[in-house]
């Protein structure tokens, strides 16, 4: 009978040891499904903001907590903008566009200079959290867990995930998922972040470029009309055809002519390269004498 006993114990343990490791399988497997639909989310989104608004509801369903919020660090990094937040009670007031001073701030001016998680108790009365005692109290927030978004080492903005009074404080498991799930979202926030930057200074150099095209066939079309006039004027006296001029009259208007054909030649060639950088023309190649051009170059 108690080799039986011991037998049947022995199997019970065993089987729930295996249940045990299922459900760790299980609860791993839903863990990398989330983390791949919100990196996913992320990364097809145009808008960085709104891709990150998936981010605060999937912590607050994965840690069962009651609110969760995406701070990003400015570049001077001096303050720290709540971009994205989700809470369970959707009567709480929002903060997003909050900007969170990070000077003063102890809790967040740690976690970002340590780049380690930082889980406060009562921090609605905590030292570490005195400048934000205000908030986190009207949100109700007793367990707060810092957790730093990272970019080879350095700090971009943080995750915060609030626990209510009564709820349970975060588990040294719970904390390693976070810092996992924060790991691999700060990279691809800061992918994101580049290539939304990139894509505003390509628009930029665009408009700028279509502004000097404009500007140019504008200012070229301009000068044209008052060039045609000089030289028809100066052809005209140089002819003698307002009656006679003296020998240093005509060298003068030979000379007016002689500037306004090169001034002329100067707005066509700005017209031209206004008309090309708008694709308005297209270049062909042709032989060119090197003897010409030289001479051209040299009067």
């Amino acid at each position: 009978l108690l080799g039986i006993s011991v037998d049947i114990t022995e199997r019970k343990l065993a089987e729930e040891a295996l249940r045990q490791a299922r459900d760790e399988l299980a609860a791993r497997v839903e863990e990398l499904e989330t983390l791949n639909f919100v990196i996913r989310t992320i990364t097809t989104t145009p808008e960085l903001e709104t891709a990150l608004t998936i981010v605060p509801k999937t912590m607050v369903q994965l840690f069962k907590a009651q609110r969760s919020g995406v701070a990003l660090l400015n570049t001077a990094g001096t303050e720290l903008k709540v971009v994205a937040e989700f809470c369970r009670n959707s009567d709480m007031q929002s903060t997003v566009g909050r900007v969170i001073p990070v000077q003063d701030n102890i809790s967040s001016s740690q976690v970002l200079q340590t780049g380690q998680v930082m889980v406060i108790p009562h921090a609605h009365i905590n030292p570490l959290t005195a400048p934000l005692h205000t908030l986190l109290l009207r949100l109700d927030t007793d367990s707060l867990m810092i957790v730093p978004l990272l970019v080879k080492g350095r700090a971009i903005g943080t995750i915060g995930v609030d626990r209510a009074r009564g709820e349970p404080e975060f588990t040294a498991a719970e904390i390693k998922l976070a810092q996992t799930i924060a790991g691999q979202i700060a990279g691809t926030i800061e992918v994101t972040r580049l290539l939304t930057e990139e894509q505003r200074l390509r628009q930029s150099a665009e408009e700028a470029s279509e502004f000097k095209s404009q500007l140019l066939a504008r200012v070229s079309h301009e000068l044209r009309t008052p060039l045609g006039s000089i030289l028809g004027y100066s052809e005209l006296l140089h002819e003698e055809v307002f009656g006679p001029v003296t020998t240093d009259q005509k060298q003068a208007a030979m000379e007016i002519m002689e500037s306004t054909y090169y001034l002329t030649s100067l707005v066509n060639e700005l017209l031209d390269q206004a008309q090309y950088e708008r694709g308005n023309i297209e270049l062909h190649l042709a032989p060119v004498s090197l003897e010409n051009l030289v001479s051209q170059v040299q009067s």
